[in-house]
């Protein structure tokens, strides 16, 4: 009746209508995300752009992390963005590595937006929980800056040690994969990393 009253005329009819109205918080208070306007660390690396299976696991990969806000105390983990690792979830197949060589998996080449942003967690000074090297050097990183992803066993996870909320950014283009974290700088300017 009221889907007929609404799509039909009726004159001189009234109708009734009984709203049920559900009122939510929401997560972030305004107050609380105008506060993210430092950049607290960033890092670039690069690709090869003309592959196109690996930049589209980078694109993807990117898309599921970039805009995440983390309140003061939160953790987040790699693994609960990135995976799974299907082509369902966007993913193809391009070059790992596994068992000290290489393979052709779903999802190869996330690791270097793990490596990525553990080099801006780096810069950031954000507290680091889990990471692990990889088996061989990387093209991408520095010996000892790199972070593997292995769903299950390899994870890169971290804190919001800060008082104040962070912003994840993060983005892979042309062959430039980039990761910054934004929120309120507090560190004093004469500090050396």
């Amino acid at each position: 009746k009221v889907q007929q009253a609404v799509t039909e005329e009726y004159e001189g009819v009234n109708l009734l209508v009984e709203a049920v109205v559900t009122e939510t918080e929401p997560k972030y208070k305004e107050e609380e995300l105008l506060l993210i306007q430092d950049c607290l660390g960033e890092h670039f690396t690069t690709y090869n752009a003309n592959s196109a299976d690996r930049s589209q696991n980078l694109i993807n990969g990117t898309g599921f992390i970039n805009g995440v806000v983390m309140l003061p105390g939160e953790e987040m983990s790699l693994h609960d963005y990135l995976y799974p690792c299907t082509v369902e979830n966007g993913y193809r197949s391009a070059i790992a590595y596994a068992d000290g060589g290489y393979v052709d998996s779903i999802g190869g080449g996330i690791c270097q937006i793990s490596t990525t942003l553990y080099n801006a967690l780096l810069k950031a000074e954000l507290k680091v929980l889990t990471r692990s090297p990889h088996s061989m050097t990387v093209t991408y990183a520095e010996p000892g800056f790199d972070s593997a992803q292995s769903e299950g066993s390899k994870d890169l996870s971290f804190m919001n040690s800060t008082d104040y909320p962070v912003y994840v950014e993060a983005w892979a283009s042309g062959g430039t994969l980039y990761i910054g974290l934004w929120g309120k700088e507090t560190r004093p300017d004469n500090r050396t990393l």
